[in-house]
């Protein structure tokens, strides 16, 4: 309990040493020497029945100079309060006031002694193994002359201690932000008032619960302007049990307390700094800093101590902060927080913060180490842990151990909570940043809240590692009170320096079981300087997930990149981007993304997701390599304002889903190269479109179009390479490479390698999409331009694949509109190709003109292990408006099989000759079909078909044809058979053909009939695996079927045979 001033001073003594009796002043000084007490060895102890001091009084204390401890008891019963000052005029002696009844130090209240000072509600002090000075008792039988061991307690009933102030501190005394340290902060915080001793002395409070407050400020004093010893300590220990607390190397031991007591700090100051820098201890069980100060600056060469701090909670708030700075070569001490419990920051300019050097003084100092361990970490509403250094001293570690939760969050509406560690001395010699640890079961940053680590001279950005057990959540918008939602959370590593030696940029690293970014969350790793930018790994034991808009309609991003400052010394690289986790999931228009904006290479991408990788949903408009974008993504690239290389995206997965017009994109808007994309996976599926009508893709880009670098021609697209078990492309999807010329020259666009265990699916188009684009699913290698002769050249084409299935307007194509040739298609499966309504295209676009022709159609290879079959207008074709046309090559170990469908090519204007048709199977069929190889002035291409039978409908055409040059040739070759080699003998009565033929025709379509084949000298295959090879060794089977209308012509062609179609076997 505080006590008014209104009490009556006394100084009694009790009847240890004598008769009891007050001790009157003189004046206003109360002399108590030797002859008060009594002396053993180099102790002088002395025993009061009551001991109060008024204000403007002073108790003296004083005897030889042998003395070394002044050792005081209180044993009247009740509290002592102290207005006045406690002196001693003997040089070097410590005092200890004892008094278990409770201790109040009011607002004047001051020290004049040159030792320390120990103030405790002990019950005893305990002075050897055997021997004690009592505190509530006359006994003397505990005077010795060896130093104390301990203060004892006898139970947990424990008196208070208590401090108070003039004034409280005022919040605008502690409100700066330390980036103005050119203030003498020591100076401006000064040490007036403060109940205070100097040099290495201690002030150490041993009680129950403590409270300072009202303006107190309980202080070490330098002795000298630079002492040759560091200083002493402040320690403040709360004990709530029964317990001894012992002396240990001029600090005090409470390893064997078992419970502890409170202890408040509001509005007051503890202060060590000074040419010298001290330590602070504080054990209690429920510690608060309220709008006080705890500061530990070092101004000398020597390093500073430390400050401890422990307790079942902590809690600092209401600007109340621990401020320890190195202004010299000295290190700052470092801080040391631990909790049972729960440690909480609260409030604004609340936190803790540590400095190195002044900006332009290039001092050597270190800041301080802070550790911080407890269940719970909380930093609330503007909180704020910031290591910084500004000279050529490094920023030392920040390490957050906890048990459960780590928890940065805000309600305020001027600032938001963060954790900071960097170096920031602008551009010249800087220390190095530490790196901030953090460990719990579960992290949450929201409402805005960041954790930044970055270097703005030649030091080392810091590193940031995370380690989650559970979760680690960021989420929610800070809301600004003027200007509304602003940016979600963020975990932030940079380097910004202006100078050719800029530090590079340190490294972000989590590990959790699961990672989820909300609310326009986003990780960051940029490079603004030649310093390197920092690398970003996030490895998940379950799913990492990127969701949701900012208050500024921005959505979730992953990022490194190279930043463009118009910095003369350029930008170094920066640095990769790796993700792993059993499923990852990007959505709401959330990117994964590496870019350069400046000279150096964007990062490269590395994202492996055991399970599934799901890219959906769609945000804000963005420009992107040319292209407005406003679905989710996976992007590396180089932007119009860089020179240096795009990145490369390595993607691992058992599944992968892009939708919804999401898309994985390598391009170069600069003379960079675009890097490749690499994608392993068992099924990928690519479907659905965008609100703007972009379909799914994944890409790779040269795009030629607002260049800030006066360069002629942009780099080369990369190459996609993508090995997969099935790959299906659905509502207009495209996995394409595109070199685009829109102003100047645009570099060769990337080739495509797709390589399957299973099948290719491609189906259906997107009728909303933009034409220049394509509003089919497939697979595109396009050069294209609008300003003719610019465009760089076509990329290749392979596909490897069990099978390969398109329907509905499905298209493979490479194309291209200018000088440079479409690339070329190899397409090869192990077993069938069946294209419906679909096209296989290599095209030159380039429109006519008599000074000059387009590139040339690329050729097309392709292989099947089985059946090729076109139905229903599919095509396989080259076409060139102004050039040669392109080859087509086809072999298949089975049927090639037209219906209604084409093998083609063109040349429509100029003198190209026709491309070249190279076929190839054991079968091919023809119902309405055409292969054609025709040129315009050009003489037709060659066709060549090599198959061991032909089966072609009357209306179905072969031909090589030139409007103005001459014909190309058709070879048609079929193996030589001997005439009786496979015929099959059958007996004279075996089978009365009139009634088979009867049967049939009498039949009405559509119903079943049983139907026999029987070959001339070879098998002819059916148009579908339902027909049958018979041989002269095979046995004649039975069958019941369906019969089709598409077989009607070639009943009429084959009329001396008995053809028949099966789809169920019989034995």
């Amino acid at each position: 309990m505080v006590t008014t001033q209104s009490i009556k001073g006394e100084i009694i003594t009790d009847s240890s040493f004598g008769k009891s009796q007050p001790i009157v002043p003189e004046g206003n000084v109360y002399h108590i020497d030797d002859s008060h007490g009594r002396q053993w060895g180099q102790n002088l102890f002395h025993s009061f029945e009551s001991f109060n001091i008024e204000a403007g009084k002073t108790a003296n204390f004083s005897g030889p100079a042998t003395v070394q401890r002044i050792i005081s008891r209180v044993t009247g019963g009740n509290e002592s309060q102290i207005y006045g000052t406690i002196q001693s005029s003997i040089a070097g002696a410590d005092i200890f006031l004892l008094n278990p009844k409770g201790i109040l130090f009011g607002k004047s209240a001051r020290l004049d002694i040159d030792g320390s000072l120990y103030v405790s509600t002990a019950d005893y002090l305990q002075m050897t193994e055997s021997k004690q000075y009592v505190s509530l008792s006359t006994d003397i039988s505990g005077l010795v002359s060896t130093p104390p061991q301990s203060f004892g307690f006898i139970d947990s009933n424990i008196a208070s201690i208590t401090f108070t102030g003039e004034n409280d501190i005022l919040q605008e005394d502690v409100k700066y932000r330390l980036t103005d340290l050119k203030k003498d902060i020591g100076n401006e915080m000064s040490q007036d008032n403060a109940f205070s001793v100097k040099g290495n002395n201690h002030i150490c409070i041993i009680g129950g619960e403590i409270k300072i407050q009202q303006g107190a400020v309980i202080a070490i004093e330098d002795e000298t302007s630079q002492s040759s010893e560091t200083k002493g300590n402040i320690q403040l220990i709360s004990t709530k049990s029964k317990s001894n607390i012992y002396f240990q190397d001029n600090e005090l031991d409470y390893s064997q307390v078992s419970a502890f007591d409170n202890i408040l700090i509001k509005n007051s100051k503890l202060n060590v700094g000074g040419q010298t820098t001290g330590g602070i201890t504080i054990v209690g069980k429920k510690i608060i800093l309220d709008n006080s100060v705890c500061y530990l600056n070092n101004y000398g060469t020597l390093n500073g101590k430390r400050i401890d701090i422990m307790g079942d909670n902590i809690t600092i708030k209401n600007k109340a902060k621990i401020v320890s700075h190195a202004y010299s070569s000295g290190d700052a001490v470092s801080i040391k927080l631990m909790a049972h419990s729960d440690v909480q920051f609260e409030v604004y300019y609340s936190g803790i913060w540590t400095y190195s050097g002044i900006e332009d003084v290039g001092l050597k100092g270190q800041t301080s180490s802070i550790s911080i361990s407890a269940e719970n970490v909380y930093l609330l509403d503007g909180a704020e842990i910031l290591n910084r250094t500004f000279g050529e001293g490094h920023s030392r570690d920040i390490s957050i151990d906890v048990r459960e939760r780590i928890e940065l969050s805000n309600d305020n509406y001027r600032f938001t909570s963060s954790i900071t560690i960097d170096t920031y001395r602008k551009n010249a010699t800087s220390g190095d940043a530490g790196t901030l640890y953090l460990s719990a079961k579960n992290i949450e940053l929201s409402d805005g809240s960041s954790i930044l680590a970055s270097t703005r001279g030649t030091g080392k950005g810091g590193n940031i590692n995370i380690k989650a057990e559970e979760n680690l959540h960021l989420h929610g918008t800070w809301i600004d009170n003027d200007d509304g939602p602003q940016e979600g959370s963020k975990i932030f590593v940079r380097t910004y320096g202006n100078t050719k030696d800029s530090g590079d940029s340190g490294s972000v690293s989590i590990k959790a079981k699961n990672i989820l970014l909300e609310d326009g969350a986003s990780i960051y790793a940029q490079t603004y300087s030649s310093g390197k930018g920092g690398n970003l790994s996030l490895i998940a034991d379950e799913n990492i997930t990127l969701q949701g808009k900012d208050g500024r309609n921005n959505p979730s991003v992953i990022n490194t990149s190279c930043v463009n400052r118009r910095n003369s010394n350029g930008s170094a690289n920066a640095g990769y981007l790796e993700m792993e986790a059993n499923n990852i999931y990007i959505r709401d228009g959330a990117w994964i993304n590496t870019q350069t904006e400046a000279k150096g290479n964007a990062g490269n991408i590395k994202i492996t997701a055991h399970n599934k990788l799901e890219i959906s949903g769609e945000g804000p408009e963005k420009k992107w390599i040319g292209k407005t974008r406003l679905a989710s993504a996976v992007v590396s690239g180089s932007t119009n304002k860089s020179t240096g290389h795009g990145g490369q995206i390595d993607i691992h997965a058992n599944e992968i889903l892009l939708s919804g017009g999401a898309f994985i994109q390598t391009g170069t808007q600069s003379p960079g190269n675009a890097g490749e994309v690499n994608i392993i996976a068992n099924t990928i599926t690519l479907m659905g479109s965008s609100s703007k009508n972009r379909s799914s893709q994944i890409e790779s880009n040269s795009y030629a179009k607002d260049l800030v670098y006066d360069v002629n021609i942009t780099g080369t697209g990369g190459k996609i390479t993508i090995n997969a078990k099935n790959i299906n492309l659905l509502d207009g999807a495209q996995i394409s490479s595109s070199s685009m010329a829109e102003e100047k020259a645009s570099g060769k666009a990337g080739d495509i390698d797709i390589r399957l265990e299973d099948t290719l699916r491609i189906s259906g188009q997107n009728l909303e999409a933009e034409e220049i684009v394509g509003r089919s699913s497939g697979i595109y290698a396009r050069s294209r331009q609008n300003i003719q002769a610019v465009a760089g050249e076509a990329g290749k084409i392979k596909i490897y694949a069990g099978s390969i299935v398109m329907d509905n307007h499905a298209l493979v194509s490479t194309s291209s509109n200018g000088l440079e040739n479409a690339g070329d298609i190899e397409i090869q499966t192990r077993h069938s190709i069946l294209l419906t309504a679909s096209r296989i295209a290599s095209e030159s676009l380039m429109p006519f003109d008599n000074n000059q022709n387009g590139g040339e159609a690329g050729i097309i290879s392709i292989h099947a292990g089985t059946d090729i079959q076109l139905f229903q207008s599919a095509r396989i074709t080259t076409n060139a408006i102004s050039s040669g046309g392109g080859r087509i090559n086809i072999h298949t170990q089975k049927a090639l099989t037209l219906i209604n469908s084409d093998i083609t090519t063109n040349v429509f204007k100029g003198e190209g000759n026709g491309g070249d048709i190279n076929i190839r199977s054991e079968l091919t069929i023809m119902n309405h079909g055409i292969i054609s190889a025709n040129a315009d002035a050009g003489d037709g291409g060659a066709i060549f078909i090599h198959t061991r039978n032909l089966i072609q409908s009357t209306d179905s055409r072969i031909e090589a044809t030139s409007k103005r040059g001459n014909d190309g040739t058709v070879e048609i070759e079929t193996p030589d058979i001997e005439e009786n080699e496979n015929i099959l003998n059958l007996s004279g009565n075996f089978l009365h053909t009139m009634d088979v033929v009867k049967t049939l025709c009498d039949m009405e379509k559509g119903k079943d009939a049983i139907q026999l084949v029987v070959n001339k000298p070879y098998a002819i295959p059916s148009l579908s695996s339902g027909w049958y090879h018979l041989s002269a060794n095979e046995s004649i089977r039975l069958a019941i079927s369906n019969i089709s209308d598409q077989f009607d012509h070639i009943a009429n062609d084959f009329s001396d045979d008995a053809l028949y179609q099966s789809e169920n076997r019989l034995p």
